[in-house]
């Protein structure tokens, strides 16, 4: 039973403040009504209306503080004396009803409004009759007001016709509400005495607008607004109707964007009503706006597309678009496959305007977004009779026969089919489109007969090895699609007479047989990608009479020549094109170019081509230099082109020309015309040019130039070129070109203001990119801009003198971009590597002057500059305020990344922010480097999140502390030289991923790959027990990188660094005593990832510092939890993966005994760390021991430890020392332990019985190890099982006399499979005690380099046996062959076993000896 005293008492003491207080908010409440009572009185002396919720609030208040009200109240009061907690409970709701009344009155900015006058246009106009000339007249007036093109009208005649009376007519009756075509209408009278002062004072009134001003123009203008805010009104109610999503608002805008009329906002306004259909989850609102501006769609053509736009999925094809409208039937009239491509592509740029389609991927694509999407398949569902489903739907309505036979379209987009019926009757259907997601799933052979009136079938990814022979029977299908179906026999294809669209991409057919050319009215056929494709039925392409697009990229390329000796042929000629007429699509590549014929003027009649010529290895996905018209040529000649050829060359958009000999020729050929349309040029391989544009050619569309190899080239242009040259160039690329001095002169680089992208690279002789050919090209303050150029690449230029361009008059500049070459705007992405020429990448003049010039500067890798010093000055640093990566590599004579002293940068709280958007900072072999930067405030990087410093082995601060003496760099006496990498001056507030590595040289050489990556790809790749020592010997006898670093961090560190830290991997700092200072612990709760490699002197990973102080300041800033009697309880929550290797002196995690739980880790790897005795050891029992321990446990601190793995460790003498309870290694599955020669006994028989997960034993080369679970005192009698161990490996334990050698333990081996012993001489016996091993049938032995499987009823006699036959006996020999000196291999002496086998002398040998046994003497 609760006491409720205290309660009650507390409500007592309390009444009367509650109830004062009560009575204070109502008085407040009477003033409050008595303020807005007299706004409301004024408002109604001047004839205005009162807005609804000022009525509403004055009526909700005066029943709140009227008689009877306050009456209650006083009762009320009365009660709570008496202690009724009710009462009390009431006065409190009163309260807060009273304070919501209050702030509702704060509401109102006013309380009324004038309202409208009611003129004439409103009444009925009694006078107006409606005969047969006004009637007209009238007509003509109302279809001028509904026209949204006509903002003034005019209705004139002589007096008394009626003018008047007739817009009196008309403005009634636009207001009425059955026509309701505007908002408001005034009606002013114009007369000959009117002035604009009187007419400016008749409209306010009748719109109830008070106007102030006199000024004419004045007033005009606060109509002109009170105008527009009628629209605007409208257009946010329509924005409201939207629900304030995205997309919803997107598409009403789109519909809405040319609609002026405020009828057709209205309208609008009433259709936006949420839509009570539920589909998909779409909300109501949504749902209404996207069908609304599906219903706003112009034409029934685009409504049609629309829909079938939403059953393609993402990123859909436009060509696919096309097969569909083709196969439909969609537009009438249109004839030819271009055609329909034409409307399909203006529809679709429409439908895109319209915000009801986006952009794909590539200008081929485009894409819906997915509630649109929901919205129009439920439109065409309910409209259309369409059954369309996605990837997350489950169909099994095939049951349905009735609602399947009114079915127009099904369209099933990777839905889950469980299976198709035998026969789908479907009489109405005219699309059917499956891509399946059952490789299983099969189609019956009469599923399609129901289907008569198929115009479009569409599968994809179904299983179709054979044809269902239903297919056959569709003699209405105009379009059918296989794509990836594995379909291999298309002669029942032949039966398909009314097929214009046949595509079978990604097929396996290998024969395109004589049947298909019995389609007579095929229009495209696209073979592509049909790589299994060789034989082409000979005339079967000639007979296709009417096609018009033909496509066999990736496909049939076994072109046959015409007028050889075969008087019949087995394929396909290029001849048979001649007969297609209609042909104006070809995409084919002919590898021979004999099989070209020598009358193919038909080729000149192609509008769209991809046509590769010569046995190159192509390429078709260059999306940069994709076109419409392509031809990529490899031959010896051009001479061996014909004239059609050459007729296609004067229409190429991109042309690849690859090993000719005389393309100089074929440029300048007057046939081609100057190649007028050559929008992408890449020529490679080419030896005998010189130069590539020459005077005859018309460059002026040229968008892309790629020139590679091309050995003897001096220059790209050989004369002047016409004035609008080059004027369209975007892309640039040159490579290997070894001849190569320059780019283009002065006059024409003026020209480049359009190039998006250089990459120059591997030029030997380029020395500079712009040549100065005449003193007059060039004025006094000309410069060179390139204001739309994003991506600036050089690689590898060894003579380039650093400048873009010098002239013979002036001294040569060092530095990339100066005062003659800005620097330009656009520019995002920054690459330099082995361009030794360049001293200076930027002038500070420049960056001072225009600091806005690389605003948009987001990447800059620099690689192998060795005449760089530093890659920033200090002065220009806050100009980079986009840069996101930054790389700077293999600079030998970098000494500071930053040079100066920083100090004007953008401060926040004192610290200067250093690059704000950087995120990813690589400084990889630096030879020289000092520092980044120096200064005397903090330095902050508030978005880098990934910092990787590798091989800087001079580096030993990462900010230096300075003193400003004028513009000189001054390290200040008064401050000591710094300790630590990085100190509390340099602050990290979101960095996740930290990496140090300056020592060993990594098998994995890919300079690509990150620290984290190479380190982990190092250690994966040592798979075999050799490998792994080597990458242990690299670590131990490395003299490390950064020789001068002897601490990574102070005690005391910036509160906001380093708290978001992920990943840490260290390797290479030789005097590092220690990681991470004690104050860092509650940083590191989201480590993921933790390795330490190389660091010779490391003696422990934590560490307290030598100042009791800072000590107690660091365990201050831990959280209270983390404290117990001054002992640390510290726990890495996040971190799976723990790796030391080769750390020689480490002793321990933490020389303390803090207390570490480690509840998330899975894989401990430990090697070459010789100093560690003991791995792991109870804290219970640490008081007993003198060792150092390198983890201290206690009873559950590695729960979720998979695997431990050992190696090298040559100090370890004991890997547990635990009290018997503990269970920390509970789900320990893997244990490996190699080459550690301290251990003796590997485990007590408590430690191994809590193993109870684990699956794999190995141990392997411990060369003192005797047996691997210890004997216990005689009194211990138990049985040992490890219920899921399924492999145990022993090797090269000369020592290992059994695995237990205690009589009183027996072991349960219950999934033991495997057992391998291998180089295990003293081994006579598994163990003492007997072993249970149901599953195992074998043991693996391995001696010497031979291999033997026995088995011999259990696991002991198994041993002893193999002992006995083999061991024991070889010492027989051994001491046999020392007497005769000889040495015989160890294979023949056990081809000797068998006669040895019974001998009086080997019987003998077995009762006696027990003598070590050396395999390696025989």
């Amino acid at each position: 039973m609760v006491d409720s005293t205290p309660e009650q008492l507390g409500y007592l003491f309390n009444h009367e403040s509650k109830f004062q207080n009560l009575w204070s908010k109502v008085q407040e409440l009477k003033d409050a009504r008595q303020r807005v009572q007299q706004s409301v009185d004024e408002a109604n002396r001047n004839g205005e209306k009162i807005f609804d919720d000022v009525e509403r609030w004055l009526t909700m208040v005066n029943d709140k503080i009227s008689d009877p009200a306050t009456t209650q109240l006083q009762e009320d009061e009365k009660k709570a004396m008496e202690i009724s907690l009710p009462s009390q409970q009431e006065a409190e709701k009163e309260v807060e009803a009273i304070t919501q009344l209050l702030n509702g009155k704060d509401q109102f900015d006013r309380v009324s409004y004038r309202s409208v006058v009611e003129g004439m246009s409103i009444r009925p106009v009694k006078e107006y009759e409606a005969f047969g000339s006004r009637s007209d007249a009238f007509n003509g007036l109302m279809a001028a007001l509904n026209d949204d093109n006509v903002n003034i009208i005019g209705v004139y005649g002589m007096g008394g016709v009626g003018k008047t009376t007739l817009v009196k007519e008309a403005a009634r009756q636009i207001i009425a509400k059955e026509k309701k075509l505007f908002d408001e209408v005034i009606l002013v009278a114009i007369t000959q005495a009117s002035n604009n002062s009187n007419i400016q004072n008749e409209i306010p009134e009748k719109l109830g607008l008070k106007i102030e001003e006199r000024s004419v123009d004045v007033r005009a203008a606060r109509l002109h607004d009170r105008l527009k805010k009628i629209n605007k009104s409208k257009a946010n109610k329509v924005a409201q109707k939207c629900a304030g999503l995205p997309i919803a608002i997107a598409t009403v805008a789109k519909a809405l964007k040319h609609k002026e009329n405020l009828h057709e906002w209205e309208d609008a306004l009433e259709q936006l009503k949420p839509s009570e259909i539920n589909f998909r989850g779409v909300p109501g609102a949504v749902y209404s706006a996207i069908e609304m501006s599906y219903k706003y769609l112009k034409t029934e053509d685009l409504k049609s597309t629309f829909l079938l736009c939403s059953i393609m999925g993402h990123n859909a094809a436009i060509e696919d678009l096309l097969k569909y409208c083709t196969g439909l039937g969609l537009f009438h009239g249109l004839d030819t496959i271009q055609k329909v491509r034409n409307r399909v592509l203006t529809l679709v740029s429409e439908l895109d305007d319209s915000s009801l389609l986006l952009a794909g991927s590539t200008p081929e694509c485009f894409d819906m977004h997915d509630v649109v999407c929901d919205v129009a398949i439920s439109i065409a569902s309910r409209d259309r009779g369409w059954l369309a489903l996605g990837k997350e739907d489950v169909f099994e309505g095939w049951s349905d026969v009735e609602t399947m036979r009114d079915y127009n379209l099904v369209s099933l987009q990777h839905t889950k089919v469980s299976e198709l019926p035998d026969e789908l009757e479907c009489p109405n259907l005219t699309f059917f489109a499956m891509v399946n997601r059952d490789s299983c799933l099969k189609i019956p052979n009469n599923f399609f007969k129901g289907m008569k009136r198929l115009k479009v079938l569409s599968l994809e990814k179904v299983n179709l090895s054979s044809l269902p022979s239903s297919i056959g029977s569709l003699r209405s299908l105009c379009t059918l699609r296989l794509i990836d179906c594995g379909v291999e026999d298309i002669v029942m294809l032949g039966e398909l007479v009314n097929l214009e669209i046949l595509d079978l991409r990604n097929s396996g057919i290998r024969l395109l047989p004589k049947e298909i050319g019995q389609l007579r009215r095929l229009k495209l056929l696209d073979l592509s990608y049909c790589y299994s494709l060789k034989v082409a039925s000979p005339n079967v392409l000639s007979s296709l009479s009417r096609l018009e697009e033909l496509y066999f990229f990736h496909s049939f390329d076994r072109w046959e020549v015409e007028g050889t000796d075969n008087l019949i042929r087995s394929n396909a000629s290029l001849v048979e094109l001649q007969h297609l007429s209609r042909l104006t699509t070809l995409k084919v590549r002919v590898p021979n170019e004999q099989a070209m014929p020598e009358d193919n003027i038909f080729l000149g009649k192609l509008e769209r081509y991809k046509i590769c010529i010569g046995d190159g290895k192509w390429y078709w996905t260059e999306t940069r230099t994709e076109a419409s018209r392509m031809l990529k040529l490899k031959m010896k000649r051009s001479s061996n082109l014909y004239s059609g050829i050459k007729l296609l060359l004067r229409k190429t958009e991109s042309l690849y020309v690859d090993e000719a000999e005389d393309v100089r020729e074929m440029l300048d050929d007057p046939v081609n015309q100057g190649l007028p349309h050559l929008k992408h040029l890449k020529l490679s391989n080419v030896s005998d040019m010189k130069s590539v544009i020459g005077s005859r050619m018309f460059v002026s569309c040229l968008e892309s130039l790629d020139l590679h190899s091309l050995m003897n080239l001096e220059s790209i242009c050989e004369a002047q070129l016409k004035a609008e040259s080059f004027g369209r160039l975007r892309f640039l690329e040159v490579s290997e070109c070894k001849m190569l001095k320059n780019l283009f002169s002065f006059s024409i680089a003026k020209r480049l203001r359009q190039l998006e992208e250089i990459e120059v690279s591997h030029c030997n002789n380029m020395r500079e990119f712009i040549i100065v050919e005449k003193e007059e090209e060039i004025g006094e303050n000309d410069n060179l801009e390139f204001p739309q150029l994003r991506s600036l690449s050089l690689r590898y230029l060894p003579t380039f003198n650093g400048a873009w361009y010098s002239q013979k008059t002036l001294q040569s500049v060092t530095w990339l971009f100066g005062k003659m070459v800005l620097f330009p705007v656009a520019l995002e992405e920054l690459y330099l590597d082995s361009v030794n020429g360049i001293e200076k990448i930027w002038h500070d003049d420049q960056l001072l002057t225009m600091p806005l010039v690389v605003q948009s500067l987001t990447r800059l890798e620099v690689w192998e500059c060795h005449k760089l010093k530093c890659a920033f000055t200090s002065c220009m640093v806050k100009c980079f305020v986009q840069l996101e990566t930054l790389i700077v590599s293999h600079c030998d004579e970098m000494e500071n990344i930053i040079e100066g002293i920083l100090g004007g940068e953008e401060r926040i709280n004192n610290s200067i922010r250093v690059f704000p958007k950087l995120n990813s900072l690589k400084l990889n072999n630096l030879s020289n480097l000092k520092r980044f930067c120096c200064g005397i405030n903090s330095i902050e990087f508030p978005f880098l999140r990934k910092l990787e410093i590798k091989k800087c082995p001079v580096l030993s601060a990462f900010h230096f502390e300075t003193a400003n003496i004028g513009n000189n760099i001054s390290f200040d006496p008064s401050v000591p030289r710094p300790q630590y990498l990085f100190t509390e001056k340099v602050i990290f507030p979101v960095l996740e991923e930290l990496g140090i590595c300056c020592g060993i040289e990594y098998e994995v050489q890919d300079v690509d790959l990150d620290i984290r990556t190479t380190m982990e790809c190092e250690l994966e790749a040592c798979r075999d027990d050799d490998s792994v020592k080597e990458l242990v010997k690299k670590c131990l006898s490395s003299s490390g990188g950064m020789e001068n670093v002897e601490r990574l961090w102070p005690n005391q560190l910036d509160e906001h660094s380093y708290s978001k830290l992920t990943s840490f991997f260290l390797e290479g700092c030789p005097k590092l005593l220690n990681v991470f200072p004690l104050s860092m612990l509650m940083r590191l709760q989201k480590l993921e990832n933790l390795s330490i490699w190389n660091c010779e002197s490391l003696e422990e990973i934590i560490c307290e510092s030598q100042s009791q102080e800072i000590n107690i300041s660091a365990m201050q800033s831990l959280s209270p939890q983390l404290i117990q009697s001054n002992v640390i309880t510290f726990e890495f929550p996040c971190l799976p993966s723990l790796t030391l290797i080769g750390l020689p002196n480490l002793k321990s995690i933490c020389h303390k005994t803090q207390a570490i739980s480690w509840h998330l880790l899975k894989k401990m790897e430990v090697y070459g760390c010789n100093k560690v005795e003991i791995l792991y050891a109870s804290q219970e029992i640490s008081g007993n021991i003198n060792e150092q321990s390198l983890f201290w446990v206690n009873k559950y601190m590695f729960p979720n430890l998979h695997q431990l793995t050992l190696g090298w460790n040559v100090g370890v003498k004991e890997i547990w020392r635990l009290i018997p309870s503990s269970i920390s290694f509970q789900n320990l599955i893997i244990l490996e332990v190699r080459e550690c020669d301290g251990i003796i006994k590997l485990t007590t028989h408590s430690t191994a019985k809590s193993l109870v997960h684990l699956k794999k034993m190995s141990i392997l080369n411990c060369k003192m190890i005797e047996e691997i679970i210890e004997g216990g005192d005689k009194n211990d009698q138990d049985e040992i099982i490890f219920p899921q161990l399924n492999s145990l490996e022993l090797e090269s334990l000369p020592k290992l006399e059994s695995f237990c050698s205690s009589w009183n333990y027996t072991f349960g081996f219950p999934s033991l499979q495997t057992v391998i012993v291998e180089d295990c001489p003293k081994m006579k016996i598994f163990s003492q005690g007997h072993s249970n091993t149901p599953m195992l049938n074998e043991v693996e032995f391995h001696w010497s380099g031979c291999y033997e499987e026995r088995w011999e009823s259990d696991l002991n006699s198994t041993i002893r046996q193999f002992f006995r036959e083999h061991v024991s006996l070889s010492i027989i020999f051994s001491n046999q062959y020392q007497r005769n000196g000889m040495r015989k291999s160890f294979v023949k002496q056990i081809n000797m076993v068998e006669k040895f086998k019974n001998s009086e002398e080997y019987l003998s040998h077995l009762s006696t000896s027990n003598s070590q046994v050396s395999l390696n003497s025989f």
